[in-house]
């Protein structure tokens, strides 16, 4: 009995694990590199297919632009003798000189201007992706999405006031009603076989741009893909 394990032991055994591991990532990889095609083989003559699955272009879109995305609002100190600045000490949020004891409540000041929090712009779904087209050497695709501003109802009151306190909603955020979807369309540029294959094109300006504080911790899911 011992003759016939020996074989196994010890390299032998180890290497049949490494080898099933290489295996089942390889096998992972050529799902979601070879998959879009495959599947959409079936489409008929002229329908090209998406260069990429949606959930892996959601994957990508919600770990690259850091969705949800944390919104916040700011209220700018008021002018003395300003409609802002009666409305705001009504509210008991300003004091003639400084944010009371309620704005501080609600948010925080940075520099003159108190910052509070307004719900989050959160990925909503993938609407559509284009086949991938080689571009003079990029070879690149198209991903139309929508997201979805859903407000923090602790802030509703300052909201109806926005007009009359000045409250002002971050650049980016493309919508300024409470609960609507939001369409927009990015490109991602293939760019390796191994690692993420796809990525985001202009990510950093895209990051720049959108609204909200970005949520942490996911960078590492497009690696998977």
């Amino acid at each position: 009995m011992a003759r016939a394990d020996a074989w196994m032991n010890p390299w032998p055994k180890r290497l049949l694990k490494w080898g099933f591991l290489i295996a089942v990532l390889l096998g992972w990889k050529l799902v979601w590199v070879y998959g879009p095609g495959i599947a959409g083989s079936g489409a008929g003559k002229g329908n090209a297919a998406p260069a990429i699955f949606k959930v892996h272009a959601k994957i990508l879109l919600k770990s690259t632009l850091g969705y949800p995305r944390q919104v916040e609002a700011s209220i700018p100190a008021p002018e003395a003798g300003s409609n802002a600045s009666v409305q705001l000490q009504l509210m008991k949020f300003w004091d003639g000189k400084n944010w009371g004891p309620e704005a501080l409540r609600v948010g925080h000041v940075e520099g003159r201007s108190l910052i509070i929090p307004a719900g989050q712009l959160v990925f909503v779904d993938v609407l559509d992706v284009t086949p991938a087209r080689d571009y003079n050497g990029p070879v690149m695709c198209q991903v139309d999405y929508r997201v979805r501003w859903d407000f923090d109802e602790a802030v509703r009151d300052l909201f109806a006031k926005r007009q009359l306190i000045n409250l002002r909603l971050p650049k980016g955020l493309a919508t300024s009603t409470p609960g609507q979807e939001v369409s927009k369309q990015v490109t991602l540029e293939r760019v390796a076989w191994w690692g993420p294959q796809w990525i985001l094109q202009d990510a950093a300006q895209w990051q720049a741009a959108e609204a909200g504080r970005p949520s942490e911790g996911l960078a590492w899911l497009p690696w998977l893909f």
